[in-house]
């Protein structure tokens, strides 16, 4: 009974880390290629968009990295959030924005904090589904 409530947990954190985290490369890349003014007015178009198409990709990668790190009782937000940066550098290949498109230096830093966001997204929705007080995995 516990595994499959954990697996839930698992399915419904790395849901919601990878709509906010696609929701936020979106709006960061609008931020750093087009300049403030453009988020302004295309920011939750934009972001909805986003949060819509780069879902599709991470979900997958949210929920195992995400669970992987939970089972193996990692409690640390630098190794959280260290994750999160190399696998969304890793789904930037992917879509093949790391070379390909103009501006690629801001497409990664754009990818580097929404995965660091989604990363600890998934661990404090974790720690707030199984207690405040147990430990990763626990």
């Amino acid at each position: 009974m516990w595994r499959a409530l954990l697996i839930a947990y698992f399915v419904v954190s790395g849901t919601v880390a990878a709509f906010l985290g696609s929701f936020i490369a979106a709006v960061l890349a609008t931020a750093f290629l087009l300049g403030p003014l453009w988020l302004f007015a295309l920011g939750p178009f934009v972001g909805a968009v986003g949060m819509l198409a780069g879902f599709k990709l991470a979900l997958l990668p949210a929920i195992l990295f995400g669970g992987l790190l939970w089972s193996l009782r990692i409690e640390e937000k630098l190794i959280w959030g260290v994750t999160g940066a190399v696998v969304a550098l890793i789904l930037q290949t992917f879509v093949g924005a790391m070379v390909v498109v103009p501006g690629w230096l801001a497409i990664t830093g754009a990818f580097t904090t929404a995965g660091i966001v989604a990363a600890l997204t998934f661990r404090s929705i974790m720690v707030a589904l199984t207690g405040l007080n147990d430990p990763a995995g626990g």
